[in-house]
């Protein structure tokens, strides 16, 4: 009996001593894999902040050699044509023939239209208003153009007045406004556009849209110009969505979180 008694405790003893060490195996597994993958999130992230940065020095690069080439267009070329549009307006001003005259004004306004060409290329690749007096004045100024040439309609609600973001921010974000304006004026052939801004304690939702063409699925996931739209917002840590369909038009929502905003 006494014997017996002892089997059932060394039995007991060790049933509970395997489940306790089964209990503690299973513990370090979820430990581990809890850390594994605690790890693996890390790492996902510091990779895609890594890739965000990289991309953010790339834009900044871009940007920097927009400015000096618009600088070089306005300074340089800009100046030269100018120089020749008065060598010919003298020469046009002086004793000629008829067919000199002509001639002579011919060239004359060939060169304003370059002049004028030079000054649009050199605003488009850096508007000076951008870096001067903000995002949201360029952004007026911007729809402003697109309303003289009396073909398209446009319409702007909620421009903020009371901050802005940074620099780097706000050039992302004029150069997609600036490829969804493109895109809706020479692929879409849109005659509206329209462009509401919301602010909030959190973020800046910027709503744009158009009544053109529309695009499809395949051109909402693998166009280059949308890729690069995407990738301009996530590098500073927005979010971009459109939503589009053959001959409805297309709809894009930018939402910009406060972080990198200054009043």
């Amino acid at each position: 009996m006494q014997d017996e008694s002892q089997f059932v405790l060394v039995f007991v003893v060790s049933s509970l001593t395997i489940l306790l060490i089964l209990i503690l195996v299973i513990l370090f597994v979820v430990a581990y894999q809890k850390r594994v993958a605690t790890q693996r999130l890390k790492l996902d992230t510091i990779e895609r902040d890594h890739q965000k940065q990289l991309l953010q020095a790339t834009l900044t690069v871009q940007e920097r050699e927009r400015k000096r080439i618009a600088s070089d267009l306005h300074d340089d070329i800009g100046s030269l044509l100018s120089a020749l549009k008065l060598n010919v307006q003298f020469l046009e001003d002086s004793e000629q023939n008829e067919r000199q005259k002509e001639f002579l004004t011919k060239t004359r306004i060939k060169l304003e239209s370059g002049i004028e060409q030079v000054r649009r290329i050199s605003h488009d690749m850096y508007p000076p208003e951008l870096q001067k007096l903000g995002l949201w004045a360029s952004i007026k100024e911007l729809f402003a153009n697109i309303e003289e040439s009396k073909k398209v309609h446009t319409s702007i609600h909620g421009i903020p007045t009371d901050f802005r973001f940074d620099i780097v921010q706000e050039l992302a974000v004029y150069r997609v406004l600036q490829e969804l304006v493109t895109n809706s004026l020479r692929h879409s052939k849109a005659d509206t556009l329209k462009l509401t801004i919301q602010n909030s304690k959190e973020s800046v939702i910027i709503q744009y849209s158009d009544n053109g063409t529309g695009m499809n699925e395949s051109q909402l996931k693998t166009g280059l110009g949308i890729m690069n739209m995407r990738s301009r917002i996530e590098a500073i840590y927005g979010t971009i969505a459109f939503e589009s369909s053959k001959g409805i038009g297309t709809q894009t929502t930018i939402i910009l979180p406060h972080g990198n905003s200054s009043n």
